[in-house]
């Protein structure tokens, strides 16, 4: 099997594995006795609080399912075919940061498909409330942007002599 293939087939069980947690952690929060319980007690630090975005990034609304689904998908194959001339043979980090992207991504689709909105429920100081698959995605932009700033342009054939 070529290089290539086995790159793809890991990007889509890796991308698998990450919406599983995802949602995982979503049901269980879902099911959690109450919403915005304080884990450290007295610091306040970190909370499990339901919130149900029914916009994008930032509480942008776009309308429809359809027009979120569209602009991630689109997002999500422009990634791609940046970062594919980046997938080297040997090189894993692009391979992890798509799966991680995509995993994210779908697993907020996911979300708004069966709910009508994304459930987010990290809610960490004065950060705004996010989700697994938000980061997910934000780790899988950090360690694309790493491989690309770190990885050497194709070397460029030399002119052939007649």
């Amino acid at each position: 099997m070529q290089e290539r293939n086995k790159k793809i087939i890991w990007i889509v069980f890796l991308s698998a594995v990450f919406v599983l947690i995802d949602q995982v952690a979503k049901y269980i929060v879902l099911r959690l006795p109450s919403m915005g319980e304080d884990f450290f007690s007295d610091k306040k630090l970190y909370l499990i609080e339901l919130h149900k975005n029914t916009g994008l990034a930032f509480g942008v609304d776009l309308g429809m399912f359809w027009n979120y689904f569209l602009i991630i998908v689109v997002i999500a194959a422009l990634i791609f075919v940046f970062v594919k001339e980046k997938m080297y043979v040997g090189r894993f980090g692009p391979v992890v940061g798509l799966a991680l992207v995509f995993g994210g991504a779908f697993g907020n689709i996911i979300d708004r498909w069966n709910h009508g909105y994304v459930i987010d429920f990290v809610k960490i100081s004065i950060l705004p409330i996010f989700n697994l698959a938000d980061v997910f995605i934000l780790v899988g932009v950090i360690v694309l942007f790493i491989c690309i700033l770190k990885t050497p342009d194709k070397p460029k054939k030399a002119p052939q002599s007649v």
